[in-house]
């Protein structure tokens, strides 16, 4: 059949993306974050995540 399409409950590897970018970025780079570069620092540090880039901001 030619122009049919089945819908399918498969999960495209594109959806995943955005759930392996999070997940990396708790349990690597906050953990990095709290547990390297914090202990290092003097006064206050934040890590804020964005959609696609990571600020680090101290005071």
């Amino acid at each position: 059949m030619t122009g049919f399409r089945r819908p399918t409950k498969r999960v495209c590897p594109a959806c995943l993306s955005p759930l392996l970018a999070n997940v990396y970025l708790h349990y690597v780079l906050d953990q990095w974050f709290e547990n390297d570069v914090k202990p290092r620092l003097q006064g206050e540090a934040y890590l804020i995540p964005g959609t696609d880039a990571v600020a680090l901001v101290g005071g």
